[in-house]
């Protein structure tokens, strides 16, 4: 229980690394979550601040969640549980940031992340997954809800421990409570397509 109470600090840590927020200060003087989506992550970032902006933050967040599990893994070698619970409180972090009043990003890019430190191999499939979701549909929002959902059905059948599956779950539920205004303007057709937000920021 202890371990696991650590891994939880040090998962949840690492994601309140903020670093959509850090950049919205430091390049525009703005707090990001008042503008555009009033989203702390990378495609608000782009899409207030423009691509190369969004790209670095986007970087970043994959890196705090890929080197929290990393962490993780070097303190308890070959334990997936206590990976994925460190990589679902880097997500917990990011959406729920104590320094920023728990009011951060989505947590994508931090799931990548994640994912690609507690198997590199499931990681790459769940990116190209988003890509042709995304492209697809032309809404990244669809890509990383299908995502979330994917990890957690494939966790009921990696014999994980109930806990660690509770923690999935709980984390689907704020996922989606998350995205709840994208899939409202997905249904309504009002989201703004990831093509549309490209051609308006390639020149940014």
């Amino acid at each position: 229980m202890l371990e696991k109470l650590l891994v939880m600090i040090i998962g949840y840590s690492f994601g309140c690394i903020q670093s959509a927020y850090a950049v919205g200060k430091i390049v525009g003087g703005i707090d990001i979550r008042n503008h555009g989506t009033s989203n702390a992550g990378a495609s608000n970032v782009t899409t207030v601040l423009g691509w190369r902006y969004g790209l670095f933050v986007a970087i970043i967040d994959i890196l705090k969640g890929f080197f929290a599990v990393l962490f993780i893994n070097l303190l308890y070698p070959g334990n997936v549980d206590l990976k994925i619970l460190a990589g679902s409180m880097v997500i917990i972090g990011h959406v729920f940031p104590v320094v920023l009043g728990f009011r951060g990003g989505k947590g994508c890019a931090s799931f990548v992340g994640a994912l690609l430190a507690i198997n590199p191999v499931f990681g790459l499939l769940n990116i190209a997954m988003i890509i042709a979701i995304t492209l697809t549909t032309n809404y990244i929002a669809l890509g990383t809800i299908t995502m979330y959902i994917v990890m957690f059905v494939v966790g009921l059948f990696y014999n994980l421990t109930a806990d660690i599956i509770i923690v999935t779950f709980l984390l689907l539920i704020v996922i989606l409570w998350k995205h709840k205004i994208n899939i409202s303007r997905i249904i309504s057709g009002t989201e703004v397509g990831f093509r549309d937000n490209l051609n308006r920021n390639k020149l940014r």
